[in-house]
């Protein structure tokens, strides 16, 4: 298996957050893959991102166009969103590719996972029904995304 993704990071005046999420990026075990990075804030970013990764600047827009944005650019087979707040496990993509080529899914995702607020110090496991998996783990074929493009909208594009 050997099917580049690229992990798609929107964000806005996160850099805060930024170097964790890399960190995830950097230390995965699957290796074929590429960072894009699609910032639309006042504190850019660029200076924290690793050689090769794919940096776009844009006006202020929604997520789902942002989302849109960087699947555009984005070269690999499939893409996975790489939330800019969120830690992924070194095997998040060798388990998601595996699945996805095995059962030639349209999207792979997770729909239990644990949730950490550090501003409030809490801490908690969602888990979804059965057939939902949150949008922060989709992984999907780049074909399937060029058919069902991402609303426009700030809140709830991936739903």
């Amino acid at each position: 298996m050997n099917h580049l993704v690229s992990c798609v990071m929107v964000t806005r005046n996160r850099r805060q957050y930024v170097s964790d999420a890399i960190h995830c990026f950097l230390n995965q075990t699957y290796p074929y893959r590429e960072l894009v990075v699609v910032d639309d804030g006042d504190d850019q970013i660029g200076d924290l991102l690793p050689d090769g990764t794919k940096y776009i600047c844009c006006e202020p827009s929604s997520i789902g166009r942002k989302r849109n944005i960087g699947a555009e650019i984005a070269a690999g087979k499939f893409i996975a969103h790489w939330d800019d707040d969120d830690i992924s496990g070194p095997d998040r993509l060798a388990f998601q590719v595996r699945d996805a080529v095995a059962y030639s899914a349209r999207l792979v995702g997770f729909n239990v996972m644990d949730f950490i607020d550090d501003e409030r110090c809490e801490a908690w496991k969602y888990t979804g029904t059965p057939h939902y998996a949150l949008g922060t783990s989709f992984l999907y074929p780049k074909a399937v995304w060029a058919g069902h493009q991402f609303k426009d909208i700030a809140i709830a594009e991936d739903n």
